[in-house]
């Protein structure tokens, strides 16, 4: 998950567990957030994995991230985030039934690897990949396409970042909405975990909500 500019992170994951807890009747979600940029490290992660089961757990994991620092980037490496969840969610000291990585953010993968190589090597190995796009009224000056491209962020993001059985995109209309369409992410990710997961194609398109 990349971590924008958000002041409200510790409500955000507040409201989230109380979701959790309703649709996963208080089994735990394992959680870890970076701040995604050219090169994913180790420094990058203001929170790493813990195990959220409850509101108290929840509130614990927002004030972490809300104390932590943003990290700056310059680019925006989709692939890089991709390739570093991976190896996250490889060493994670939890097992669950089923690996998600949340991609948010604000323009194309402009740095390091092709976005659609690292997103099927995700899916080879059984793991969703969900957007969230946050979308740009004004295109960048020096690289209008780069926000916005042909046919809307949302659009590259469903052909280019997202797959795996209900794999979906969301949108926030700016930034201001970003702490609303991530909720509502929350939940519909939580919806999904409790259905069964059928047998379809890996690499699977899904409409925008």
């Amino acid at each position: 998950m990349r971590r924008p500019n958000c002041a409200d992170w510790s409500a955000l994951y507040f409201l989230s567990a109380l979701s959790l807890l309703h649709w996963q009747r208080a089994q735990p979600t394992s959680i870890c957030c970076w701040c995604w940029q050219p090169t994913c490290h180790a420094a990058s992660m203001p929170q790493n994995w813990m195990a959220i089961g409850d509101a108290a757990s929840a509130k614990e994991f927002g004030d972490r991230l809300l104390e932590s620092p943003r990290s700056f980037a310059d680019r925006t490496s989709i692939s890089g985030a991709i390739e570093f969840a991976m190896a996250q969610l490889a060493r994670a000291p939890f097992s669950g039934a089923r690996q998600t990585i949340d991609i948010s953010g604000d323009g194309t993968n402009n740095s390091g690897r092709d976005v659609a190589e690292l997103r099927d090597q995700a899916l080879a190995k059984g793991i969703t990949v969900n957007g969230l796009a946050i979308l740009s009224e004004t295109p960048l000056p020096w690289n209008p396409e780069h926000t916005n491209p042909p046919g809307g962020l949302q659009h590259y993001y469903r052909n280019n970042v997202i797959g795996g059985p209900g794999a979906f995109v969301m949108i926030a209309k700016n930034f201001d909405s970003f702490g609303e369409a991530i909720i509502s992410k929350i939940i519909a990710e939580v919806a999904q975990a409790q259905e069964p997961r059928s047998q379809e194609p890996r690499r699977q398109r899904a409409a925008t909500r």
